[in-house]
């Protein structure tokens, strides 16, 4: 009878952490990874985030990998006529003591040739591979796009 109490706060702590969605990995913090749907008949999808390198040295993200798709990692740019393109990237550094955002109009992961209907609310795990801190898995909430555009990075909501 006396672990209820600590089994109770240690449920508790689970529930807050995954509440904020934020993931610790060796010196590597990741806030908020999510996946937009915008309907059933998608065939890609972008994945979106942030990271920050709380080490001295710099950091670099030398891949991704999902078993849902094919992931990879790409970079939006628009000129000045309005046309937007995307870039595949085959790394991404992270400074030293600084945060990057993959977010949309900008750096994102690009998921192609879906196995699978990505539905709200069924996660999706991914694979980020680093240069030092290696391979880490994690989870990427899939959540219904608001108004088809700019997506909330406030995930204060069950899920």
């Amino acid at each position: 009878m006396k672990l209820l109490p600590y089994a109770f706060f240690v449920l508790l702590s689970q529930a807050s952490f995954l509440h904020g969605h934020e993931i610790t990995f060796k010196d590597i913090l990741i806030k908020h990874p999510i996946i937009p749907v915008f309907g059933g008949h998608m065939k890609t999808a972008a994945g979106y985030m942030s990271i920050t390198n709380s080490s001295n040295v710099q950091e670099r993200i030398m891949g991704v990998k999902a078993n849902f798709a094919t992931a990879m990692i790409h970079k939006s740019s628009e000129d000045s006529d309005g046309v937007v393109r995307m870039e595949h990237i085959k790394e991404v550094t992270i400074p030293a003591n600084s945060t990057i955002k993959f977010e949309q109009g900008g750096l994102h992961i690009m998921f192609v040739n879906l196995e699978e209907k990505l539905e709200p609310f069924v996660d999706q795990q991914v694979t980020l591979i680093f240069e030092k801190a290696g391979e880490f898995s994690l989870t990427f909430m899939v959540e219904e796009a608001k108004n088809g555009s700019k997506m909330d990075m406030d995930h204060n909501k069950d899920h």
